[in-house]
């Protein structure tokens, strides 16, 4: 998750990074744009609190960090920063790129319950079906950040290439 410079700048700096995007960034696009993960909308480079969240689920208030290996050494940034954003009621789902990179479907299943918890549903359907049944708004935990480190088959490749995450 980037910093952004200021309300001027964070239209144009969100559109930047979306058009260099890494291989992970654009492979997890590729399954959640445009409804295709159970009729959820998912939003690219959400700015929360002055800082640019890789993907973001309203419904859920979860944002979905894929995170390369520079993150190895950000630990500690990356838990202020989760505290920040826990403290507005979302969670953070941390996802490395080479689980998603290596294993998708397994990355989907775990995103899949971390939402049912976070929307408190009984069920969430097949991506096939494109919908969300049970209690879609019932209160939310508060959560500050859910690991995922499920492994995850190959991905396609990002248009900027792996310069950032």
């Amino acid at each position: 998750m980037m910093t952004t410079n200021g309300p001027a700048g964070r239209t144009d700096y969100r559109r930047g990074l979306r058009r260099q995007t890494t291989r992970a960034e654009a492979g997890f696009w590729e399954l959640v744009r445009d409804r295709r993960l159970d009729g959820l909308k998912f939003r690219r480079q959400y700015t929360v609190g002055g800082y640019v969240a890789d993907f973001y689920c309203h419904a859920a208030a979860l944002i979905v960090e894929l995170d390369g290996p520079v993150h190895d050494d950000r630990s500690e940034a990356d838990a202020y920063r989760d505290h920040l954003i826990a403290e507005r009621g979302m969670a953070i789902l941390r996802v490395k790129n080479a689980d998603l990179e290596q294993e998708p479907h397994a990355v989907l299943a775990r995103l899949r319950t971390v939402i049912r918890h976070r929307m408190n549903c009984e069920t969430i359907t097949h991506p096939s079906s494109a919908s969300v049944q049970g209690n879609q708004r019932s209160p939310r935990p508060s959560s500050a950040s859910v690991q995922g480190n499920q492994r995850s088959p190959s991905l396609p490749a990002a248009a900027g290439g792996e310069g950032k995450g």
